[in-house]
């Protein structure tokens, strides 16, 4: 992240800490300056089982974090938007449709941009060519309020199995949705918790990883943390750091 961005960050997430207690400790991943963090927990939704929930761990750094792409919409495509990754704003760990976002509907013929040649190919045909370690997939944001469970899961499920087809050996984590802020009017969070309760069934029946980011992203009350976003729904570099944090501190395999 770009300095003048961070110190614009830390100052408003030094706000924050004075208005809500701590209950989680971290540090800053990025750049050159160690930024200790705390976080508020948010409210539970469904606790998955063991195998399937990533439990807390020991602080992967940014060798596992190199280790990951990142398959979503519009909410991950600020990764790559604000240089949170390795070789900023050209990092290769971002896969995006185009047009930066990505819907429920047919998800497995959805096209997302391939970095390293800059065409449109599936996200089946991108993980046959890349063949990840580990592929994080946050989607369900759009549509998830417009779709029955049936059809959420199914599409998901076909997705999946799509990606698990062409790169049999890659670790596939599905992130939580993350809430929206109280100001945001366009989708509510209890529509997300349900979308979340589905995605962790689909962990389970694909027998893939869960990641329940959203509850350091999260206020007591559920609400994406003001300070977190841009517009009530998409992250700050801020908020980007503390879902990176959470990633890092949540490993496929750790300690």
């Amino acid at each position: 992240m770009r300095n003048t961005e961070f110190l614009a960050a830390a100052c408003a997430f030094a706000l924050c800490l004075t208005a809500a207690p701590s209950e989680y400790k971290s540090t800053r991943l990025h750049g050159n300056t160690v930024q200790a963090f705390s976080f508020t927990p948010a409210l539970s939704e469904t606790v998955p089982e063991d195998n399937v929930l990533l439990a807390s761990t020991e602080h992967g750094g940014a060798d596992y974090l190199s280790r990951i792409v990142f398959l979503g919409d519009s909410r991950t495509y600020g990764l790559k938007a604000f240089a949170m990754l390795d070789d900023g704003e050209e990092t290769a760990q971002v896969w995006t449709p185009r047009s930066g976002t990505m819907s429920i509907w047919d998800m497995q013929q959805q096209k997302i941009v391939y970095p390293e040649t800059n065409t449109e190919v599936t996200c089946a045909e991108a993980a046959a060519l890349k063949q990840p370690e580990i592929l994080v997939i946050s989607l369900g944001f759009n549509g998830v309020e417009l779709v029955q469970k049936e059809y959420f899961v199914s599409e998901y499920l076909k997705l999946i199995e799509s990606i698990q087809s062409a790169s049999s050996q890659t670790k596939i984590v599905l992130q939580s949705m993350f809430p929206v802020c109280r100001s945001y009017t366009l989708i509510s969070n209890d529509s997300i918790r349900k979308g979340n309760n589905w995605i962790v069934e689909i962990a389970k029946r694909a027998e893939v990883y869960y990641l329940n980011t959203q509850e350091v992203l999260a206020d007591e009350a559920g609400y994406l943390i003001e300070d977190y976003s841009t517009d009530g729904c998409h992250l700050t570099p801020l908020g980007l750091d503390v879902e990176l944090e959470y990633i890092c501190t949540h490993m496929i395999g750790g300690k």
